[in-house]
């Protein structure tokens, strides 16, 4: 928000949400409070414009024009074979380190049973192995998820972006 709003003085404003009146406000950060402090809904009790409001109006000015929508849909089709690539590189990535977490566990468990190593030393590393594995496992678990309809989403972009003064 702060790209539209220009804030009187150069310090940033923190959000915070008040649950009782149920609304966003902005507070400034500057100790001596050179700025005012800004609700992001109007007030009844304010005679300025809310930061929601001050957004819309905004976002209001900008339209993609119906000679565009080609090639933006392009655009967007090239932006997401990017991130399915890199997401792809990702998972080859952590699935090579699970494999080396369970290579060095069975080493482990060797050194254990045929090695005479100490019961207080392997529990430690298997607490180890076990943690690093439930994270790369999580992480893992967070590539699973495909998109599906495209086309559809694609056009559903398009549209919005087309009238994004109405959304």
């Amino acid at each position: 928000m702060s790209s539209f709003y220009q804030y009187p003085s150069l310090d940033t404003r923190n959000k915070y949400y008040k649950a009782k009146k149920g609304f966003d406000y902005y507070k400034c950060n500057n100790y001596n409070r050179c700025c005012k402090d800004m609700n992001a809904t109007t007030s009844t009790r304010s005679l300025k414009t809310g930061l929601n409001e001050l957004f819309r109006e905004f976002i209001g000015k900008y339209k993609l024009d119906q000679k565009y929508t080609e090639v933006f849909k392009e655009q967007m089709k090239l932006t997401i074979s990017r991130n399915e690539k890199e997401q792809i590189r990702d998972e080859k990535i952590l699935r090579r380190e699970l494999s080396v977490l369970d290579f060095k566990f069975n080493k482990l468990n060797d050194k254990y049973i045929y090695h005479g190593l100490d019961g207080s030393i392997y529990e430690n590393q298997k607490t180890i192995l076990e943690s690093q594995k439930i994270r790369l496992s999580e992480e893992y678990s967070k590539f699973n998820k495909k998109i599906s309809n495209l086309d559809e989403k694609i056009e559903s972009c398009s549209l919005i972006a087309q009238n994004i003064n109405k959304y």
